[in-house]
């Protein structure tokens, strides 16, 4: 014979089950109420300003060249960009609480030509840091990344308070 236990035996099992689900969600799933997508296209484009963050010390002499390292950056570079127009769709609408502009889908075709401009840059960027053996190799890259990420910056992100 089957024994059934009663419902209120089994909740507390079942409480201490969904508390463990939910505190291995990443702590911004549960915390920031932006949709993922916004989340995940945040955190790739940190990670983007981060490999810029390589990479300017090194353009600007403020820090040693580190071969394996700028390739790392340009890698990174060169992933992010080849998601940004995945990360605004343009069947949506555009989503609260993000940094983008509602231009960003207002004037989609613009967006999607400056970021075509941005993966443009982040390839040659790739290919310069390849085989490069100093700073001064890399630089002119370095430079036209940072002004197509300014460019799209400019026109389709909200500034900052």
């Amino acid at each position: 014979m089957i024994r059934s236990r009663p419902v209120l035996a089994v909740f507390p099992g079942l409480m201490i089950a969904g508390a463990g689900l939910f505190a291995a969600l990443p702590a911004s799933s549960h915390t920031t109420g932006a949709p993922p997508l916004v989340e995940e296209r945040q955190a790739a484009m940190e990670d983007m300003k981060d490999a810029m963050k390589v990479l300017g010390p090194m353009v600007k002499g403020e820090a040693p060249f580190d071969a394996a390292q700028a390739a790392e950056a340009a890698a990174v570079i060169h992933g992010v960009s080849t998601r940004i127009p995945d990360f605004y769709p343009t069947d949506s609408t555009y989503y609260e609480p993000g940094h983008a502009l509602p231009a960003v889908w207002e004037e989609s075709d613009a967006f999607r030509d400056e970021a075509a401009e941005a993966l443009e840059a982040a390839a040659a960027l790739r290919e310069a840091v390849d085989g490069a053996g100093a700073a001064a190799a890399i630089a002119p890259a370095v430079k036209e990344v940072a002004e197509t990420c300014r460019a799209c910056h400019d026109d389709f992100k909200k500034d900052e308070d």
